[in-house]
């Protein structure tokens, strides 16, 4: 089984810990809002090297390395009965470039899914059909999205 593993900071830290670690392929992103907010992912059957404690099985799809897209990360809640209805849902996008859905692995309730998208009222679309990726559904889900971009060294 993959895994995806996340852990943020600022290019120097991230640097530092991509040379603490040279056997894994790491993917440097950053933030489509603030070039200095970086995120690191490692997807690996093995276990973590970050402290962060970040960390999703991959449930479906896979993830690559792609130029001048937006990556867009979407991170939300459902219960037990609310994993039943969406989660069948979330198969990958006619429309998507790339798909991955992980399933944290603390916290058998939150989800991430990272897509990406030639057009972005193609992903807008595809958020509008599933609405507990936007909007909190009445209960103490909060989703979020952030968009990052391949960081440029």
């Amino acid at each position: 089984m993959n895994y995806l593993y996340l852990t943020f900071g600022s290019k120097s830290i991230l640097t530092e810990l991509k040379s603490q670690n040279p056997t894994h392929q790491f993917v440097e992103l950053a933030s489509f809002e603030n070039e200095q907010k970086r995120a690191l992912l490692d997807i690996t059957s093995a276990d973590s090297v970050f402290k962060s404690g970040i960390g999703f099985k991959v449930l479906a799809g896979n993830f690559h390395i792609q130029q001048d897209v937006n990556y867009y990360f979407n991170h939300f809640m459902l219960d037990e009965d609310d994993q039943k209805k969406w989660l069948p849902t979330l198969t990958k996008p006619a429309a998507s470039l790339q798909y991955l859905l992980g399933q944290s692995i603390k916290h058998d309730f939150n989800f991430l899914t990272i897509t990406t998208w030639d057009d972005e009222s193609k992903y807008s679309d595809w958020i509008a059909q599933h609405p507990f990726l936007s909007n909190a559904n009445g209960t103490f889900d909060s989703p979020y999205k952030r968009v990052f971009t391949l960081a440029k060294n």
